[in-house]
């Protein structure tokens, strides 16, 4: 690998050499990736270069020169979990280009309020905020103005976020709110609480220091899970603070993408900090925890199918911070009674969840055994929480148990069994790999990742027009015509007049084009 770098003369060809690399779905070449660009982001080139570079990959994410094209798919997010996972060893002139972007975005959105412009920049703004939020951004940042950064936004994010929080009550309280409104406060009050969970994780040894802020933390967060649960239907089926028009762009629908996503993350936040704050939470001042759960149901009553990663945050929280909760004898059977109608929910969902059906199944069983073993609502004669164990979920449950049970050896041996299963299944994902990464890159050279066959039989039937020298443009052609289906599917998804849909084509025409659809459905389906 060393050897194929040092052979480029120009440090531009390397750069989008290697971002190519990084782009390229597989996690074993994108890890491999993300260490050759911190070697030469953090220690290999000069500052000057560095920050350069840097700076253009933020721009790349941040591109919004184009009415009709977009980043494909996946690439902004790989690009910032790149600079996520590069930025504890970054030089301090180079963080400091990651603190400029927070600071920027914080100081737009707090000054302007619910009404704050919401474009691809500012998308992208508060992508990287949510990354670097994760990677302890502040905890990892040594520069000589961190205290003073400290200062000005932790109260400013407090007071925003008590306001919106206020704005929010009193909205709900109204027949007549309007989504795109409580969608502006909602982001409003997901930079606030990414900025408070930032500086919590860079305060937590402390604990003396913070006492006092974790039951502020912990009002704080319960009121927004409260708000969050109250408006979550509406803004998840809003449109994210773009305007209508009679076509929508590539550009467009990720935007709105982008603008939901603020829900699902201020919950993710806000059940992060009342994890770490468990203690406080579950000492039940004002019914905090109870107040809590009933929010959590509220949430997933309303989750859609799209919304997977709510159900899996809140079965994650189940699992870290409400396992051990103690209830009153008093309050036994209604408490029982709430924890059964949302596993109920969550188990559900797992029937729904798609590719991440497993996962989910996992998790809620990892926390429905942690909440048997540990909390004292088993004790009573009869808890309905036993009544879900029934069926194929018993089994299922059964096998959890008796993983925690195997000893080192154990392990072992059932981890090499899996390792033929599990590089079938990889081999399988291959495919898919190659066609994410020919979107992303449709004039890429054919020889750089020729896909390989996944049918011999098939392959030896092929035609003698499909000679090599014609299968990279066919390869082409046929990629160039999968993007505009679905460029015909964004467009029509936004015309609302069933009749201008209806005149587009002719019925002989539509007939020919469905034609033409099912043929290539049906020999794409044969090769797998």
């Amino acid at each position: 690998m060393l050897e194929f770098l040092s052979g480029f003369e120009n440090i531009a060809e390397l750069q989008l050499t290697l971002l190519k690399q990084t782009l390229y779905p597989d996690w074993t070449q994108r890890t491999l990736c993300w260490e050759i660009w911190r070697e030469l982001l953090c220690f290999s080139w000069d500052e000057p270069l560095a920050v350069q570079t840097l700076q253009l990959l933020i721009d790349v994410t941040q591109w919004d020169d184009s009415d009709e094209f977009a980043l494909a798919n996946g690439v902004e997010d790989e690009i910032l979990q790149l600079i996520a996972f590069v930025y504890a060893n970054l030089p301090l002139s180079l963080k400091d280009v990651c603190m400029d972007q927070v600071t920027a975005i914080i100081d737009m959105i707090s000054s302007e309020g619910p009404g704050h412009q919401f474009n691809q920049r500012v998308a992208s703004q508060v992508h990287l905020l949510e990354k670097l939020v994760a990677a302890q951004f502040l905890k990892e940042y040594d520069g000589p103005m961190k205290d003073e950064w400290i200062a000005k936004y932790l109260p400013m994010c407090f007071e925003c976020c008590g306001t919106v929080l206020e704005l929010l009550s009193a909205e709900g309280k109204t027949s007549t709110s309007n989504s795109d409104t409580i969608l502006g406060m909602v982001r409003v009050l997901d930079m606030c609480l990414m900025v408070l969970r930032g500086v919590f994780d860079d305060n937590e040894p402390k604990q003396d220091d913070i006492a006092e802020l974790s039951v502020i933390l912990v009002r704080m967060s319960t009121e927004a899970l409260s708000q969050l649960a109250k408006h979550f239907k509406a803004t998840s089926t809003s449109q994210p603070g773009v305007q209508a028009s009679r076509k929508h762009t590539s550009r467009s629908v990720k935007l709105k993408k982008a603008g939901s996503r603020c829900i699902g993350r201020a919950i993710e936040t806000s059940l992060y900090l009342l994890s770490k704050l468990g203690p406080v939470l579950k000492a039940n001042i004002n019914n905090q925890c109870a107040q809590v759960t009933k929010d959590l149901f509220t949430l997933i009553d309303n989750t859609q199918t799209a919304a997977i990663d709510t159900l899996i945050v809140t079965a994650r929280f189940i699992g870290v911070c409400l396992f051990d909760m103690q209830v009153a004898s008093d309050d036994i059977a209604v408490v029982s009674q709430l924890l059964l109608a949302l596993f109920q929910k969550l188990f559900a969902g797992t029937r729904t969840a798609g590719p991440q059906a497993t996962l989910l199944l996992s998790v809620c069983l990892d926390a429905l055994y942690e909440l048997l073993a540990h909390s004292n609502i088993v004790e009573q004669s009869g808890t309905p929480l036993k009544t879900l164990l029934t069926g194929n979920l018993k089994q299922s449950f059964i096998q959890i148990v008796s993983m925690r049970k195997l000893s080192a050896a154990d392990v072992a041996n059932a981890l090499e069994a899996s390792q033929s299963s599990t590089l079938q299944s990889l081999k399988k994902n291959q495919s898919s790999c190659y066609r994410i990464f020919r979107d992303r890159f449709p004039d890429e050279s054919a020889g750089l990742y020729a896909e390989p066959d996944q049918n011999q039989d098939i392959s030896n039937k092929r035609s003698a027009d499909d000679s090599s020298g014609t299968l990279p443009q066919k390869r082409h052609k046929l990629s160039h015509f999968v993007s505009l289906c679905r460029e015909i599917e964004s467009s029509l998804s936004s015309i609302e007049s069933d009749e201008a849909a209806a005149n587009i084509l002719s019925g002989k025409e539509l007939e020919d084009a469905t034609a033409v659809l099912h043929k290539l459905l049906t020999k794409t389906i044969t090769l797998y």
